[in-house]
């Protein structure tokens, strides 16, 4: 099988195998060595946390079986004793089978950490490792000759390493294309090595060369790879000694080596037969047995085909031009994408943890990487990797990078706790607790050539002999200002935000308990969010706006407001639904303030039509409450297929009818007549219309523009066309019911920038309407369930999602959000804030969420997450609602199949036999029938919660309800053709019996 084997890779194949066994050890020893400080049970992301939140499938590990910080050790340790194995060359000496085994468990183990290793593990080289892992497995052993096609797949891997890093720089920073990212980047980088001064002060000139050497060696030689040799051979030796350059000039872990045995993978023999002595070679390559075994063979087939499938998605990255870096496309990491370095920080600023002394002096924590003090010089790690002390420097870009362990590691300062100082060079405490820590903000540069040891009458400089920087602390007050201005700006990455988690001594007992500041996401993060969403939910248009600090952080729309139609924009009308209740709350506040209505003045005394008895003691307060005894489906009469009330009027009319099923005050039960009957008061009170006085009252007050109830006046404006998604995936313009009556509770429409201002006047005040008013309409007037109230039109609960730990999260001491999302079956939408953090968010969308249940909930949960840094949960998958658009298909076809067999076959024809066939016709239309007769009438509705009569079915799902009504008919159709054959078995059996065939023998 010459095709299967590269007769001049021998001597590559185990200078890989050996360097790569290397790096697995080094590795296996950095977790062993800080996992348990970092990843324990006490560690800063504990893994017994993230597992309870994260799923085998999302992220496979053995620890998902079992965990302790003792079995992560053994797990640690056992790894660098197989990698040690295959260093001395046991490995390769094994039977196949045996060695391929080793590989797999290097493989797995180390997976097993890194899919629980969070953002400390969240780096390139670690899929990089094991991306090289899995395929090392498919390299054979000294018996068998090194199979070609695994040698192409690792020059594949090469190849997309190299040109993602040179896309990614091209689509980056700008000082990629000018050729001066290399001013900067020596200085700037997370961890300095001994020669980045060096480097730093090389001629300028020559750094646009590197520059521009490196764009050659990344978006041009890598093609090189898939040339005969000897190019092959020279396109991955200017790769490796370009990597080697990388290795000399900082620390970057073992990314760079593992691009150098990679290389080294593609350089023939005949290159190191001249390189290595000859007693190496013989330890590299004991025999060359050249056996090639089927079971491989078809093994090493397999991978191909597998890798070939999986490097669809990456190939697609790297032509896109938001081409994402180093990114995973599924939890096993085969196939991934890479890249280092799209942007280039200009300055570099450091945090430096500082503990207080019993005689009251601020004395600093020294790392062992990590620029610290000025006299000491930078070391060089790598291959090893301070994970620590490469995160300190991703903190001081943006506190995004710093939750949840950087509070963590000041409490673990605090209680001096062992395993972390031992992360740590220096412990200026010697083991003993310090009275408080803090973290200061440290603006550093390099040293030049001419520069003295020191800085005199340089105030708050440090340096000193042999220095290789200068470092000046920055005042708090410019640090506070520097977040403001990026908060308004939107600056993509924060200065040093994370200062605000910890700038000042953080004492240990205050720390306990408490949730951390939120690390907001950037803005470029939070559209990439939205737009994966809106692609993904298949939303035709959508509108959202955050605030921070009653600011507008992030302004973003997308796609169109009508099909073919202009696009959506910040000034886009759309129907609210239940979030109208906003405007309404706010009138009837305003109308209390200014002494005209009270909370506790009975609905009746104002509309006198509703009578007595069960209305005698309904007021106010229990309206906006949802405590006035009416029910949901008391709410829902406006939404009928016939004839809706034209006005407010008319249902206040058809509510005086009703009967409320509890007493005031009895229980929460959510009813949008609440909310109408409030529209009724205000326009009592008042004298004009619900329109007239919501403009009087509440919008021309907070200066809202685009806020009406006046859908001719909206539609002027460019009202959002109502949609249905059919089948979840395509949308259709389909007019939704707007009725004049329910106005009040869900019917108002306003524009996200309107909605933005209502936000800013409760986070900020400064609108025309009375602070008292706004504070009035926040305030819980009745309780909805443990730990949820309910208020003038709110939802007020904790911020769950900031909770770090889901399953402990009822002990979290969480800030409140007040929030409300609204759905006409045509449109959504969601308002929220969060005062305590000055945070805003308002959502819209001109589409229902149709037989997609879970798509508004999910859409502004994840969204939240997203925002303030924590992990999404893992969405619960209900596969019958999953797989609905495929049954209101595939069911109808299916049942008119067996309908039409059922006729055609003899089972329905008098006078002849059925046969098996006929016999199995009707067992499968009688099983079809009732797993149809089943689904529709039960299971379905029950998971959607509406009855089968509902009229809801048609205005929220129309597509379901059409198929479902075509599943019934067809079933009995069915039912009356089984019942036909039935009646026609039993009388050709009374025929056969009234005259009895002779038999043959007779």
């Amino acid at each position: 099988m010459e095709w299967f084997v590269a007769d001049d890779g021998w001597l590559g194949r185990a200078v890989l195998l050996h360097g790569l066994a290397a790096l697995y050890l080094v590795a296996f020893v950095a977790a062993a060595r800080q996992g348990p400080a970092l990843l324990g049970t006490r560690g800063l992301t504990p893994v017994p946390t993230f597992l309870r939140r994260v799923g085998f499938r999302q992220a496979p590990s053995i620890f998902h079986r079992w965990w302790s910080d003792r079995f992560f050790l053994a797990v640690c340790w056992a790894g660098a004793a197989l990698a040690l194995l295959t260093i001395v060359g046991g490995t390769a000496r094994l039977p196949l089978p045996a060695s391929m085994a080793v590989w797999a468990l290097l493989w797995a183990l180390y997976l097993s950490i890194v899919n629980v290793g969070q953002l400390w593990y969240s780096f390139g080289w670690e899929t990089l490792l094991c991306e090289v892992g899995f395929l090392a497995i498919f390299l054979g052993n000294a018996a068998v000759a090194p199979p070609l096609l695994v040698l192409l797949l690792l020059r594949w891997l090469l190849f997309r390493l190299e040109l993602g890093a040179g896309l990614i720089k091209l689509r980056g920073d700008p000082c990629w294309r000018d050729l001066t990212c290399l001013h900067h980047h020596h200085e700037t980088q997370p961890m300095p090595g001994p020669l980045s001064w060096f480097f730093h002060h090389l001629p300028g000139p020559l750094h646009k060369v590197e520059v521009a050497a490196n764009h050659v060696t990344q978006l041009v030689v890598p093609f090189g790879l898939f040339l005969p040799q000897p190019v092959a051979g020279w396109a991955a030796g200017i790769m490796l000694v370009t990597q080697l350059w990388l290795v000399a000039s900082g620390n970057f872990a073992w990314l760079n080596w593992l691009a150098v045995v990679l290389a080294a993978s593609v350089l023939p023999d005949a290159f190191w037969t001249w390189l290595l002595p000859g007693p190496v070679q013989d330890w590299l390559v004991p025999t060359q047995g050249g056996a090639t075994l089927y079971p491989w063979v078809v093994a090493v087939v397999l991978l191909t085909v597998l890798v070939a499938v999986l490097s669809w998605r990456p190939v697609v990255n790297l032509l896109s031009p938001g081409q994402a870096m180093n990114a995973s496309f599924e939890p096993l990491r085969l196939v991934n994408t890479y890249g280092a370095f799209g942007s280039v920080t200009k300055v570099r600023h450091e945090i430096v943890l500082e503990g207080l002394s019993e005689d009251g002096v601020w004395r600093e924590y020294g790392f062992r990487g990590k620029p610290g003090l000025p006299g000491r010089w930078p070391r060089q790690y790598a291959p090893y990797h301070l994970r620590l002390d490469w995160l300190m420097w991703f903190a001081a870009l943006s506190r995004r990078y710093a939750h949840p362990w950087l509070p963590r590691l000041q409490r673990r300062l605090l209680e001096a706790d062992p395993p972390t100082l031992r992360l740590l060079a220096h412990d200026p405490f010697g083991g003993r607790p310090p009275g408080a820590v803090r973290a200061v903000l440290y603006r550093y540069r390099y040293t030049t050539w001419t520069e003295s040891s020191a800085r005199p009458g340089t105030a708050g400089t440090e340096s000193s002999s042999a220095s290789s920087f200068h470092r000046w602390r920055e005042a708090e007050e410019q640090i506070v200002a520097h977040r403001l201005v990026e908060h308004v700006g939107r600056v993509r990455h924060a200065l040093v935000a994370v200062l605000l988690l910890a700038l000042v001594a953080v004492p240990a007992a205050s720390s306990a308990g408490t949730t951390p500041f939120p690390a907001w996401a950037s803005p470029a993060e939070l559209d990439a969010f939205l737009q994966e969403q809106h692609r993904e939910l298949h939303l035709p248009g959508l509108a959202v706006t955050v605030l921070l600090d009653g600011e507008v952080y992030l302004e973003a729309t997308y796609g169109e407001a009508a099909p073919g139609g202009p696009p959506v924009t910040p000034d886009t009308p759309f129907v609210l639904g239940s979030t109208s209740k906003q405007f309404t709350g706010l009138a009837v506040q305003q109308l209390v303030a200014d002494g005209r209505l009270a909370l506790d003045t009975p609905v009746r005394t104002v509309l006198p039509e509703l009578g007595g008895g069960a209305w005698s003691g309904v007021t106010v307060r229990h309206l906006l409450a949802h405590r006035s005894g009416l029910t949901e489906e008391d709410g829902l009469g406006q939404w009928g297929l016939g004839e809706v009330p034209g006005s407010i009027q008319e249902e206040v009319g058809r509510l005086a009818e009703v009967t409320p099923a509890a007493g005031p005050g009895e229980r929460f039960e959510y009813s949008n007549a609440n909310y109408d009957l409030l529209g009724a008061v205000v326009e009592r009170v008042t004298g004009q219309s619900f329109e007239s006085a919501l403009q009087e009252l509440v919008a021309a007050p907070l200066g809202l523009e685009a806020t009406t109830t006046d859908l001719d006046l909206a539609r002027e404006r460019g009202l959002a066309a109502g949609h249905y998604t059919v089948l979840r995936r395509w949308n259709v313009e389909v007019p939704g019911p707007l009725p004049p009556g329910a106005a009040p509770s869900g019917f108002v429409t306003s524009t996200a920038r309107d909605l933005t201002r209502l936000l800013q006047a409760h986070l900020d005040g400064g609108s025309g309407l009375d602070e008292a008013v706004l504070a009035a309409a926040r305030e819980p007037l009745g309780e909805v369930v443990d730990q949820v109230d309910y208020g003038s039109g709110w939802f007020m609960l904790p911020f769950w999602e900031l909770a770090e730990d889901p399953e402990a999260r009822d002990e979290a001491q969480l800030p409140t959000v007040l929030e409300h999302h609204g759905d006409t079956t045509r449109s959504m939408s969601t308002i929220a804030m969060v005062p305590d953090h000055g945070l805003g968010v308002v959502v819209l969308a001109n589409t229902g969420r149709g037989t997609h249940q879970t798509l508004q909930p999910r859409l502004w949960e994840e969204l939240l997450h997203t925002l303030v840094g924590t992990p999404a949960p893992e969405r619960d998958q209900d596969l019958l609602l999953a797989a609905t658009p495929v049954l209101m298909v595939l069911l109808p076809l299916a049942q008119t199949g067996s309908l039409v067999w059922l006729v055609r076959t003899r089972s329905v024809r008098p006078g002849r036999s059925s046969g098996r066939t006929g016999r199995a016709t009707v067992v499968v239309a009688g099983l079809l029938t009732a797993v149809a007769s089943l689904l529709a009438l039960e299971v379905v509705p029950a998971r959607l919660e509406a009855g089968l009569l509902d009229t809801q079915w048609w205005l929220h799902a129309p597509d379901l309800a059409v198929s479902i009504a075509l599943v019934l008919l067809l079933a009995l159709a069915t039912l009356a053709v089984l019942v036909g054959v039935a009646a026609g078995r039993l009388r050709r059996r009374g025929t056969d019996d009234a005259h009895p065939v002779p038999s043959a023998g007779r």
